[in-house]
């Protein structure tokens, strides 16, 4: 564009940086669309058509009161004994880096909920139920009697250790008295996603 100032000087305005920076600004905003959607889409995929498990609730410290309603969680199936360690593929378990994926095959125990058959270094081919998990530490025990740590198996993480309460709803409940059940899904890569809990066989 030129610009005559009357002094017989032609002055140029530059006018395509303005419209270079709303370019810029409007692909960064359909690719973050892009990018939301299409999480919001895989995680509805997994709601809609993954298969789902039950997990049950282990007892866990209660209401975490530097996190407002949300209240930590943990599932049985994160404490994997010793002989199931044994007869895995995963051999003692040892040389196991924090955070290493692992593959937990799950089963139908004797009750409503899944407990752990095997767990691997790599994904198992032929089995139904494969959840996603990463190596935490080792699980121990105390022995007051020998004063000695005594090892129990390997614990590992879901990635789901705290459950949002909603309003007007009672914290979870603890202890023996009540079976606490997780209604988890599974996406296609063995990721495990918590869709709703159930308290003594009734939704929370």
């Amino acid at each position: 564009m030129k610009d005559n100032e009357g002094n017989g000087q032609i002055k140029l305005v530059n006018t395509h940086k303005p419209m270079n920076k709303n370019r810029f600004f409007l692909g960064w905003l359909i690719l973050q669309l892009v990018v939301l959607g299409g999480w919001a889409g895989i995680h509805e995929w997994q709601r809609q058509h993954g298969p789902r498990v039950f997990l049950k609730l282990a007892p866990v410290d209660p209401h975490d009161i530097l996190r407002g309603r949300y209240q930590a969680i943990a599932f049985e199936v994160e404490r994997v004994p010793k002989e199931v360690v044994a007869r895995s593929s995963l051999g003692d378990g040892s040389k196991l880096e924090w955070g290493k994926p692992l593959w937990l095959v799950l089963q139908q125990g004797t009750n409503q909920w899944h407990e752990v058959a095997s767990i691997h270094r790599d994904h198992p081919e032929g089995e139904e139920h494969v959840i996603r998990a990463q190596y935490a530490n080792d699980w121990s025990d105390w022995d007051q009697k020998t004063e000695t740590s005594v090892s129990r198996g390997l614990r590992v993480s879901l990635g789901m250790d705290r459950y949002f309460i909603p309003a007007n709803h009672p914290d979870i409940p603890r202890g023996t008295n009540h079976v606490v059940l997780g209604e988890v899904s599974i996406g296609k890569s063995g990721n495990p996603q918590l869709e709703r809990l159930l308290i003594d066989g009734k939704p929370y």
